[in-house]
């Protein structure tokens, strides 16, 4: 009789285990003091004002990651100034009067010719000569099929196998 009872206890407990719901409104005798938790109006309006003090800050990171982008598109442009500045160099008008590079973000486009009268120079190894002139160079510079750079250089350049100049004697 002892182990019926021993069951009928576990089961009791088991019972009562099964009826207690943790998140259920808790109400004492008097329905007055029943305690509950958020009502829906209350979760609502709550997401309101939490939304309406999210907002500015929100739109702070979206004027921060907008600058950051104009910053990177400046950057970048200005670094295919620079690295089509320092390719016009080492170009010589000379031997390559005309052409385009392309400088990754950026496309650089010249054309030059000569400005001075150039000095022919004999070569010494046959009877051509070499023509060494101050050449005047059109440089562009576009990213993204928009023109950032747009200049007149001057720059010295040598030609070979020019034409015999014609020396008054």
């Amino acid at each position: 009789m002892t182990s019926m009872n021993s069951r009928t206890v576990v089961q009791t407990l088991l019972s009562n285990v099964r009826r207690e719901r943790p998140f259920q409104t808790v109400c004492n005798e008097d329905v007055k003091n029943c305690e509950s938790g958020f009502s829906t109006i209350e979760v609502l309006v709550a997401l309101i004002i939490l939304s309406s003090a999210l907002l500015p800050i929100m739109q702070v990171f979206i004027n921060l990651q907008q600058s950051t982008i104009r910053l990177e598109q400046i950057d970048s442009r200005n670094r295919a100034i620079a690295t089509g500045l320092k390719y016009i160099r080492v170009i010589n008008p000379g031997r390559n009067p005309a052409g385009e590079e392309n400088l990754g973000v950026a496309t650089m486009y010249w054309n030059s010719q000569l400005a001075t009268d150039g000095a022919y120079f004999p070569q010494y190894l046959d009877s051509e000569y070499r023509i060494i002139g101050l050449y005047k160079m059109s440089v562009k510079i576009n990213v993204n099929n928009t023109t950032v750079l747009e200049r007149e250089i001057y720059q010295l350049g040598w030609s070979e196998n020019a034409a015999s100049p014609e020396v008054p004697q």
